[in-house]
């Protein structure tokens, strides 16, 4: 065979290089009003991602009487309702799709701008599965996630894919991570302490006995 095709397959459970990330300090009740600030400034679709379908409602809820067109998918949505919301999105009329992770596999939006973590995952495979939404086909996209303290279960993850990728660490994010790996080091160190000391204590019993 004389004619052939390259095939090049990005790697599983990996981040796409066409898409850069970033971080934002956020607490929970600040969110609402850093993605109304975000919002005004970008232009495009964009996909938000919650935790949970009340979440969701809630935010598409408050966007809306904000006079941002949004529409919204997740698991207690019927089905029509759901097709009915990504045909929408898919063909531009409506420029905010809120969703839980339903919308985070399976479904083909070949040119979203601009992914939002509302909420973090609490795992990295998850996260890859949102932000790839973004940069697809080729294009350059853009995934933004609101993190602060309650996001400890993912924090070692995401600063290992970010210095994976050479994203740019924020300083906060930088303080979060070290905080988390000081505080996991230190119940390393009262576990190895208790250990030794229960330890020194069953020999100490044993050699009173013993002498007694």
């Amino acid at each position: 065979m004389n004619n052939y095709y390259f095939c090049s397959v990005s790697k599983e459970n990996d981040a796409n290089d066409n898409i850069e990330q970033v971080l934002i300090n956020a607490d929970e009740d600040k969110k609402i009003y850093k993605l109304h600030e975000i919002l005004q400034k970008i232009n495009g679709s964009c996909l938000i991602f919650l935790e949970t379908k009340r979440a969701v409602d809630n935010l598409s809820n408050f966007l809306n009487k904000a006079n941002y067109n949004t529409t919204s998918i997740h698991g207690d949505k019927a089905q029509h309702q759901r097709l009915q919301a990504i045909q929408k999105f898919s063909k531009g009329e409506v420029p905010i799709l809120i969703a839980t992770d339903v919308a985070s596999r399976g479904l083909d939006f070949p040119n979203i701008p601009y992914v939002f973590n509302f909420d973090l995952p609490k795992n990295i495979d998850d996260y890859i599965h949102r932000i790839g939404r973004t940069g697809r086909c080729g294009n350059k996209g853009t995934a933004i996630s609101f993190i602060n303290e309650t996001n400890k279960p993912i924090v070692k993850d995401l600063y290992n894919l970010f210095k994976k990728h050479k994203q740019e660490i924020p300083e906060f994010f930088e303080e979060l991570f070290q905080k988390f790996q000081y505080e996991k080091f230190g119940k390393f160190c009262l576990c190895f302490f208790l250990y030794f000391f229960n330890l020194f204590l069953i020999f100490l019993t044993f050699f009173r006995k013993l002498y007694q």
